[in-house]
C-alpha cells in the first residue's frame, strides 16, 4: 500500500512539474508578444511623429501661396474683391418660374 502512495504521489509530482513547465513557456510566449506589441507601438508613434511633420510642413501657408501661384496662377485676393454677403439680395422665385434643382431635389418645392 505505501509502495503505491509513493507511485502515486510521484506520478502526481511529475504530473504538477509539467503542468508549472507548461504555465512558464505560456508565461515567457505572453512576455514576448507584449514586448513584440510595445515594440511596435514605439515603431508606430515614430512613424505618426514623422506624418505630422510632414503634413505640417505641407500645409504652411507660405509654401501653399507659393505653388497656387507657380502651378495655378492664383493670385493673392485684392480688398476690392470681397464683397459683403448681405449685398447680395436672396429672392425667392416667382410662382410661373421654374423651380431650382437644388430645390427640388431638398423637396423644397413652394
Amino acid at each position: 500500500m505505501i509502495r503505491a502512495l509513493h507511485v502515486l504521489a510521484i506520478l502526481i509530482a511529475g504530473i504538477l512539474a509539467f503542468a508549472l513547465f507548461l504555465t512558464k513557456v505560456d508565461a515567457q510566449n505572453a512576455q514576448q508578444r507584449l514586448a513584440d506589441l510595445r515594440s511596435g507601438i514605439a515603431t508606430e508613434k515614430n512613424l505618426i511623429a514623422q506624418l505630422q511633420d510632414d503634413y505640417a510642413h505641407l500645409k504652411r501657408p507660405e509654401r501653399l501661396a507659393r505653388l497656387a501661384k507657380s502651378q495655378l496662377g492664383v493670385q493673392p485676393v485684392k480688398p476690392a474683391q470681397v464683397v459683403a454677403l448681405r449685398s447680395y439680395a436672396v429672392t425667392p422665385p416667382r410662382t410661373g418660374d421654374a423651380v431650382p434643382a437644388q430645390m427640388a431635389m431638398a423637396g423644397e418645392v413652394p
